[in-house]
């Protein structure tokens, strides 16, 4: 299950700037249908501030796995394609540039 919200300023000299926030809950789940086993649930939050108050620039900041939780996000089919563990904290700041019309 995932849950995401997001709000932009609409007036003001900070019209443009918004935040956002996602959380994740994974339930356990089977590793696979021939392996018995379960692999355990996880829970992940996200954060994210951004500005789209320039025409033909967008910034936004981006934090995922806030809370640094350790967790394995797949399994591989077999055991020699082992498990495949989900990304620490990681911060990102993205620029994008629009052109066009």
């Amino acid at each position: 299950m995932g849950l995401y919200t997001s709000y932009e300023l609409q007036g003001g000299i900070l019209k443009g700037l918004g935040f956002a926030g996602g959380l994740y809950a994974i339930d356990d789940r089977a590793v696979t249908e021939s392996s018995p086993g379960t692999l355990e649930g996880y829970e992940r939050v996200d954060l994210q501030a951004f500005y789209n108050g320039l025409k033909y620039l967008k910034f936004a900041l981006q934090v995922r796995n806030v809370f640094d939780e350790r967790y394995i996000e797949t399994i591989g089919p077999s055991s020699f394609h082992g498990a495949h563990f989900g990304s620490p904290t990681a911060v990102l700041f993205t620029v994008r540039s629009e052109f066009g019309n």
